[in-house]
């Protein structure tokens, strides 16, 4: 997968004609929230494993969204994951069996379940991140904060515009990658070379952002954005009964697989230990 293509899939695709996506985008937001606060407290590795199963089939049974792209949005988290479970396998407290111990690395049962249960939940949180960000056209999103929960419309607009940057950026890399390519720029490869490259396209890259982010202001100030005034929407985004089922509906089966975890004496919970 190319850059653009990443950026295409992840910024401008929505599955805007699914279930989830003809949901409303604040009560979505405020589900997902909720759901999120409610996997801070698990310190287990198998109920977010569930969570993350149920999130995933959520996705892709109402969202109609690819796998294929579900995978590649989540393959930075897995990344970051497997680092996690790793470094707490290997450097976490020694507790319960021990496997084996050396220095400062200590193979045991509990740092295995402690990492893995830290992996897990950065995996749950990337994919209903995934679940928002791909079935969520970011417009309706920003009116729907608006519109229900008293956003100030100044800084609705400014989070859209920047929004709307993001799958800009991917187009304005490959441009001057191409050109710096017409003009013979070489490619070196090692660390040397990324950095020589980080360089060469991240100043061109700042200008024309700059470039942009000045349009964008004069075109503000030429419609009279935060003059005070009573503002008016073409486009209304309501908030129905069925939004508020889904809410509750969301939050509610997470919950449940809570209540039945800790029911089967496996839900652990977090009360503050670093370890």
């Amino acid at each position: 997968m190319n850059t653009q293509s990443m950026f295409d899939r992840l910024f401008s695709n929505y599955e805007t004609s699914s279930p989830l996506g003809r949901w409303n985008p604040a009560a979505k937001a405020i589900a997902i929230m909720l759901v999120s606060l409610l996997l801070t407290i698990v310190f287990d590795p198998v109920t977010p494993l569930v969570i993350l199963f149920l999130s995933i089939l959520i996705t892709l049974a109402f969202g109609r969204v690819s796998p294929l792209a579900l995978l590649a949005g989540l393959a930075p988290a897995g990344v970051l994951a497997a680092g996690l479970v790793w470094t707490n396998f290997l450097f976490g407290h020694a507790e319960g069996q021990i496997w084996w111990h050396w220095g400062p690395v200590n193979l045991s049962e509990a740092s295995l379940a402690i990492g893995l249960a830290l992996g897990l939940r950065v995996l749950c949180f990337a994919s209903y991140s995934l679940l928002f960000l791909t079935t969520t056209e970011p417009s309706r999103f920003i009116l729907s904060l608006v519109q229900h929960l008293r956003v100030p419309y100044r800084f609705g607009y400014a989070m859209l515009a920047v929004y709307r940057f993001l799958p800009m950026l991917g187009t304005e890399y490959l441009l001057i990658r191409g050109a710096q390519r017409i003009r013979g720029a070489p490619e070196r490869r090692g660390i040397a070379g990324w950095a020589q490259q980080l360089v060469r396209y991240t100043i061109p890259l700042l200008a024309a952002a700059l470039r942009r982010a000045e349009r964008v202001a004069i075109a503000m100030e030429t419609r009279a954005l935060g003059s005070g005034m009573q503002r008016t929407y073409y486009r209304l985004v309501p908030v129905r009964a069925i939004d508020i089922v889904a809410a509750f509906a969301l939050v509610g089966v997470n919950a449940l697989v809570l209540a039945v975890s800790w029911k089967l004496g496996v839900l652990r919970i977090w009360r503050g230990q670093l370890y």
